[in-house]
């Protein structure tokens, strides 16, 4: 009886407590605990699924296609039956319009592809991207608008990439720069402003668009400026494909509107293009007064110089204080393009600028009045001769600048190249250190495309190749026109080119950033000697076949790119240079003999190899027999 009366008992009690108000509360609590969890566990989800979606996770993974298919149909693939087009890249694209080679009249060349980029007439209206015959910007079309609408394609995959806009007008760049920051060699940019691009645009970002390619974005790119920009990560020099306005007085710039085809390896410009008439007006009302000027120094079209980063300038540059002579030529025709290129070199001082000009040459006035240089008047004609003109120019300097250690001199119809002032600073000290050195120059006579190479060597050769160079004080005009007495250091790829169409078209000039130069010390003579025999004496011996212009008796046939090769030519005598002029004509494709030259060596970059070619007469002939 007890023993039925217990569980009767636990029953019973168990009851009471189910029906009291503690076990109640906990029942509550139970509750409310397994409802804060489903919540959480919803609200966690919805986090981690809205950053996949962001981080593109959830998105199906963008299509390649064969290296054989160019980017002409590359959005084909992705159509479907019914709704809109879409791209299936993270994020999605859609497609808009379609327009056949964007409204180019003929398709493009295979190895290129078409675009329209609009930036829109004003804020009422809406930009637009083309790409290979499909919008991909504009009017509600993958949230184009304020700002700055770019384009990404990948020429690697040959697939769109992204199409993204950054509203710079009221939010940080910083997604921005950081795009552009993990762009790959090779994807392609395009780019188009519209409204207002610049009020949070940060330095940063103009600074990554400058190393992009665009000349135009650190110092152009102003309120409400219209702006497009075609460009490649990895790309040498300045893109083509660029053009900005800026607002004339109020309201809004005019607008870009262009079709093009864009080459899926873009060639960077050794140019810098400046702004259009209608954003400078003093060169506007320049090229109003002279119409025998180039046409490119006043429509911006492949203009001859480059724009710079501006570095701070040190304190122990000693061209600062001294005088930069340049000389204008018959009737100032080419002084437009060497003074554009002279005014963006990095450190240079304006005040220090001295243009000599002929009577009555109102053009080099006025362009002294453009570019805030001061003009000196020349008081011979060119009668005169070359030498005489340049003793006047030198006389006059040395007495504006009685304690200028140096003078630079730019001769007439000069293009320089972009760190033509910092290279010539950098090797100034040897003309302290060495009394056989008349000047340093810019441009190497020998400087052909196919011939220069290494952008930071620099050579000891004999004579004064002029051009553009620096002096010091003393030095005559007739040793620069008979300078045989002396040598002079040269860059192997020029700093300076004659502005002639031969020169032009075959002679490398360097429109890079600036170059960190070596120590320049074994420019000395002495130590040049001793360099040049160290040198030759541990390279390959061979010669060069003049029938089929390849090395003959090389110890290999396959030597590595960075084997030095020391060719010898046959001489009569050590100013015999019928050999070396045939092998020039025939194998160097330099029309006349090569003219930089050392003792009877001459040093080029051929067939992938940095080569001393040796006379067999120069006392550098038979060191490694």
């Amino acid at each position: 009886m007890t023993v039925l009366r217990l569980p009767c008992r636990a029953a019973t009690g168990a009851a009471t407590f189910c029906f009291s108000g503690k076990f109640r509360l906990i029942v509550a609590l139970t509750l409310v605990y397994l409802g804060v969890r489903l919540l959480l566990d919803y609200h966690k989800r919805s986090l981690h699924e809205q950053l996949r979606n962001e981080l593109g996770f959830n998105q199906p993974r963008s299509t390649s296609f064969p290296g054989h298919q160019h980017l002409r149909g590359f959005l084909n693939g992705f159509e479907q039956e019914n709704g809109p087009d879409i791209i299936h890249v993270v994020p999605s694209v859609t497609v808009g319009e379609r327009v056949p080679n964007c409204g180019l009249p003929d398709p493009c060349p295979s190895d290129s592809f078409s675009a329209h980029l609009f930036t829109g007439v004003d804020h009422h209206d809406q930009p637009k991207v083309c790409v290979d015959g499909k919008y991909v910007v504009g009017n509600g079309l993958n949230n184009g608008g304020r700002g700055i609408n770019m384009v990404v394609l990948d020429t690697i995959n040959k697939h769109l990439q992204r199409v993204v806009r950054f509203d710079t007008y009221q939010e940080d760049s910083s997604m921005l720069e950081s795009l552009l920051l993990n762009l790959r060699t090779g994807d392609i940019v395009l780019l188009v402003t519209f409204d207002e691009p610049t009020k949070k645009l940060s330095s940063v970002a103009r600074l990554l668009f400058h190393e992009l390619g665009s000349a135009m974005s650190q110092n152009l790119l102003h309120y409400r400026s219209s702006w497009y920009l075609a460009t490649q990560k990895g790309i040498d020099g300045f893109t083509p494909y660029e053009d900005l306005h800026t607002v004339l007085s109020k309201g809004w710039p005019p607008p870009h509107d262009v079709r093009l085809c864009i080459p899926f390896k873009i060639q960077g410009m050794p140019v810098h293009p400046d702004p259009s008439q209608h954003d400078n007006a003093d060169r506007a009302r320049f090229c109003s007064r002279h119409n025998d000027v180039i046409s490119t120094f006043c429509t911006g079209d492949a203009k001859p110089a480059q724009h710079l980063l501006q570095q701070p300038k040190t304190s122990n540059n000693k061209l600062g204080t001294s005088p930069v002579v340049v000389i204008s030529g018959s009737q100032s025709r080419l002084l437009p393009q060497t003074l554009d290129t002279l005014s963006l070199q990095n450190g240079l001082e304006k005040q220090n600028v001295l243009v000599f000009h002929e009577a009555d040459d109102i053009k080099a006035q006025d362009l002294c009045e453009l570019f805030n240089f001061s003009c000196q008047l020349l008081q011979s004609d060119l009668s005169g001769g070359r030498c005489e003109l340049l003793g006047q120019a030198m006389d006059t300097a040395e007495t504006i600048y009685p304690e200028a250690p140096y003078m630079v001199i730019i001769e007439a119809n000069v293009l320089l190249g972009s760190d033509f002032l910092q290279y010539v600073s950098s090797m100034i000290l040897l003309l302290d250190q060495d009394s056989t050195i008349g000047s340093i120059s810019g441009f190497n006579p020998d400087g052909f495309n196919h011939l220069t190479h290494d952008t930071s060597q620099v050579y000891r050769i004999q004579g004064i190749p002029g051009v553009a160079f620096v002096v010091r004080r003393g030095f005559s005009a007739k040793d620069r026109c008979s300078g045989d007495q002396w040598d002079s250091v040269i860059p192997e790829v020029s700093r300076a080119l004659p502005i002639e169409d031969d020169v032009l078209y075959r002679h490398n000039v360097y429109l890079g950033s600036p170059v960190t130069w070596p120590l320049s010390t074994h420019l000395e003579k002495s130590a040049y000697d001793q360099w040049l025999l160290t040198n030759i004496k541990n390279t390959v011996l061979g010669s060069i076949d003049q029938n089929d212009c390849r090395f003959k008796g090389l110890p290999a046939e396959d030597l590595p790119d960075s084997q030095i090769i020391t060719a010898i030519f046959e001489q009569n005598s050590p100013a015999d240079d019928s050999r070396l002029l045939e092998l020039s004509k025939k194998c160097f494709r330099a029309g006349d003999s090569l003219r930089a030259n050392y003792r009877g060596v001459y040093r080029i970059h051929y067939r992938n190899h940095h080569t001393f070619l040796v006379g067999s007469k120069s006392p550098f002939a038979n060191i490694n027999a």
